[in-house]
């Protein structure tokens, strides 16, 4: 009440608008539909599938579809649709929204079927079954609040993974379930459904975020709304489909293992339900701020090595998707070097060594590379040209500054560079037994930068002596 009270004399008043009417035309062909969809799901079992009700599910098709095309013809008038279609355009939206409707169809079939099978099938009060359902809580908890975390490394497949994990995590309930039957304690559930709540969480968090992230920010909040309606539809469809398939293995069974059969069988729908949406993220746009090999990057040396080995020995037939997406990200961030790099040679010098800490997973590549293929084309070599001819570029403009001498080869200087800034860590094992350090190692870095800046320093002298001359 006070904030209601409040929100009267804070609040500025909206400004006058035309007013526009509720689509009820929208609503009444969507709620026919919905109706005539799920109430056969719900009640054709106990009613025995009479000609009327199957009737009624086959009317909800065209119903829906005639619901389309209301919509679209509303809006053309100037009316303001139930559901806008136009947002239907943009593919994040059009991919993702199939996604939630999956996604919480599994998820809300899956609490209502245990829900059955533990108080009704096992007898449990609601709150022992309650508590059977905390490991589930826990994890949806944990990866709720880590899953923005792994966005900026995965992107929209946060998504595949929370799917493909509570599928996992499903199957292995209904597993234990089938195993148990009569004799289940609530904790033997625990290990999996720890996992489903946490395939959940990944699935659930960054949902709605990730389907809207393609709409302009005028239309996020009516795709942020469809979404929601997707969802809570979704949960009806579920709740209506796999207690379908429960009640139809139940059948006239009314004993503990009864239901657990009935649960065994029906959690496989949700699994299968899940690994549907784990597909169609695929579909889903890259997020802007998804690295391209963000994952291959932060993978052990062993694991990366492991990925490249695979697509050179394979001509590039495996991992080519790999390979491309990090030579499309190492190519930008070289571009964005030759624009940051400072001009002084020795500072350029110095500065390409450091920044070559970044190149960790290129070096492994590279390695690979050139055993394999040795100086014959390498894939990709058309996109990575343009990069080496920049950077050769790069070169010639301080020639021509005075900073390089300018009868050198600009080529052979540029690969002096690329040799004084990535031979140390390219084979650190040298740098180790030369030097008693790691291309790591701070006192390495300093002795080793003092040593560019020294070189280019020379360089720009003698630069400066042929130009006296």
């Amino acid at each position: 009440m006070g904030a209601i009270a409040a929100a009267t004399f804070i609040l500025p008043k909206d400004e006058h608008r035309d007013a526009v009417g509720l689509d009820w035309g929208g609503v009444a062909l969507l709620t026919t539909g919905l109706f005539l969809l799920v109430v056969p799901l719900l009640e054709g079992r106990d009613l025995g599938w009479p000609l009327w009700m199957i009737a009624c599910f086959v009317a909800a098709f065209p119903l829906f579809g005639l619901f389309v095309l209301y919509e679209r013809r509303f809006g053309s008038r100037g009316g303001r649709p139930l559901v806008r279609m136009e947002l239907f355009a943009c593919r994040s939206f059009s991919a993702g929204v199939p996604i939630a409707a999956l996604f919480m169809a599994a998820y809300a079939g899956y609490l209502f079927t245990l829900a059955l099978y533990l108080q009704v099938g096992l007898g449990f009060s609601p709150l022992r079954s309650g508590l059977t359902y905390t490991p589930s809580s826990i994890g949806f908890f944990a990866t709720s609040l880590l899953a923005p975390r792994l966005i900026p490394l995965l992107g929209r497949h946060v998504l595949t993974v929370g799917y493909v994990l509570a599928a996992f995590g499903l199957a292995a309930a209904a597993t234990t379930v089938h195993a148990a039957g009569a004799n289940l304690a609530g904790f033997d559930l625990a290990p999996s459904l720890l996992l489903v709540g946490m395939g959940l969480g990944f699935g659930m968090s960054p949902l709605v975020g990730t389907v809207i992230t393609g709409l302009a920010p005028e239309e996020a909040g009516a795709g942020a709304g469809i979404v929601t309606t997707t969802l809570q539809v979704g949960m009806a469809l579920g709740v209506a489909l796999i207690s379908l398939v429960f009640f139809a293995r139940l059948g006239t069974g009314n004993s503990p293992v009864d239901y657990a059969n009935a649960l065994a069988t029906s959690l496989p729908v949700s699994c299968a339900l899940l690994l549907v949406a784990a597909y169609l993220v695929r579909r889903l746009p890259r997020t802007p701020f998804e690295a391209s090999n963000a994952l291959i990057e932060r993978l052990p040396g062993w694991s990366s090595g492991f990925a490249y080995s695979m697509f050179l020995m394979t001509g590039g037939r495996l991992g080519d998707r790999l390979v491309q997406d990090m030579t499309a990200r190492t190519a930008d961030r070289r571009l964005r070097r030759t624009r940051e790099a400072p001009l002084a040679s020795g500072d350029f010098l110095a500065f390409n060594f450091r920044a070559s800490e970044t190149d960790g997973a290129w070096r492994h590549y590279l390695m690979r590379e050139a055993l394999v293929f040795g100086n014959r084309s390498v894939p990709h070599e058309a996109e990575r040209r343009p990069i080496v001819e920049a950077q050769v570029k790069e070169v010639r403009d301080r020639q021509a500054m005075g900073l390089f001498p300018g009868d050198l080869d600009a080529a052979q200087l540029r690969l002096m560079s690329f040799a004084l800034a990535g031979y140390p860590r390219l084979l650190p094992q040298v740098t180790r037994l030369t030097t008693g350090m790691t291309p790591e190692d701070p006192r390495f870095v300093a002795g080793w930068e003092a040593l560019l800046r020294e070189i280019g320093e020379s360089l720009e002298r003698v630069s400066q002596a042929k130009q006296a001359v």
